[in-house]
């Protein structure tokens, strides 16, 4: 999968039926975070809010995540938890409540619920969330390596569904990725397709006057556009750059830039056009025009919204 690689996602249990593997890089090689010590900060066994802590599933840069039971209905949840390194940080706690607020006001069936926002008397920060089963798009390419083209276009679809509604309600998602993207399972074999992580997300007159405070870029380079990785203003047009970079690395089986050194990897954001998928995998040509103008350095020259780039791929098999 080139250089991608990454963590599976923190609040999704693996599912280790049909040998799918856990993945073992982190960002650019580097490797995972370790589980807390002590199987998480010794919350295995507690009772945080109302909801009792029965197994620690995985670990993230942000928090921990946890499978959790509520004490009075006996239902299944997840709990994410802030590191107790991050409890201290101002900004940690707002990305927790824009994740929590985001997911609540969007309410859309491809965006992972969230449940509840808490925090213990000794300084516990949880957000509750649906538990879901199954693995990432990120860990089905690494079992399978690319997808075939009708398959990647109704994933791009479910995705851009979510983010339709998450432009609707006024939030940018700012952090598409593989491991964002989650194929849960239900009965009878049925999957959903999942958009996972608002944690970046911002409302859209936030993000429209600066990224960050300072500037700094947020997101994850193999996927983010030129503006994005600049700390400069950006709208949904930054959305389709991600969904269409997603989509990229579903048929090539790469990100458009890819590379194990990241200063590379923004040198070639910056400053090289995106290649053409069809020099690279078997997809329909037409699709080159359309991830050119997907994946422009501008975001005038880029579709000026998810909908449209849907309407786009969905009609390049005809093209």
């Amino acid at each position: 999968m080139g250089a991608a690689g990454g963590r599976r996602h923190p609040w999704a249990l693996e599912d280790r039926a049909g040998g799918v593997r856990r993945c073992v890089r982190g960002p650019f090689g580097a490797p995972p975070p370790a589980a807390p010590a002590g199987g998480g900060e010794g919350l295995v066994g507690r009772t945080l809010g109302s909801y009792r802590v029965t197994a620690f599933v995985a670990a993230g840069g942000m928090g921990a995540v946890y499978a959790a039971e509520h004490i009075r209905t006996g239902g299944a949840c997840a709990l994410k938890v802030l590191h107790l390194d991050r409890r201290t940080s101002p900004e940690a706690r707002r990305r927790f409540e824009r994740e929590a607020r985001a997911a609540g006001a969007i309410g859309h069936p491809g965006i992972a619920a969230v449940h509840d926002f808490d925090t213990t008397a000794d300084g516990v920060t949880f957000l509750v969330m649906e538990l879901l089963h199954g693995e990432t798009l990120e860990q089905r390419l690494e079992r399978v390596g690319t997808l075939p083209w009708p398959a990647a276009v109704a994933v791009t679809s479910d995705v851009g569904s979510a983010l339709s509604a998450a432009h609707a309600a006024g939030f940018l998602h700012r952090d598409l990725k593989p491991s964002n993207v989650f194929f849960a399972r239900g009965g009878a074999g049925a999957e959903r397709t999942v958009l996972l992580d608002f944690g970046l997300a911002k409302p859209l007159d936030a993000a429209a006057s600066r990224v960050t405070v300072t500037g700094a870029a947020a997101g994850t380079p193999l996927y983010m556009p030129p503006e994005q990785a600049r700390g400069e203003p950006v709208d949904v047009r930054a959305d389709v750059y991600g969904l269409a970079a997603v989509l990229f690395e579903m048929v090539t089986g790469a990100p458009p830039f890819h590379d194990v050194n990241l200063a590379k990897v923004y040198a070639r954001l910056l400053g090289e056009p995106a290649p053409a998928p069809s020099r690279l995998a078997p997809c329909p040509p037409a699709l080159d025009a359309i991830m050119a103008r997907a994946l422009a350095k501008v975001p005038n020259e880029r579709f000026p919204d998810v909908g449209s780039f849907i309407v786009a791929i969905r009609g390049a098999q005809f093209a």
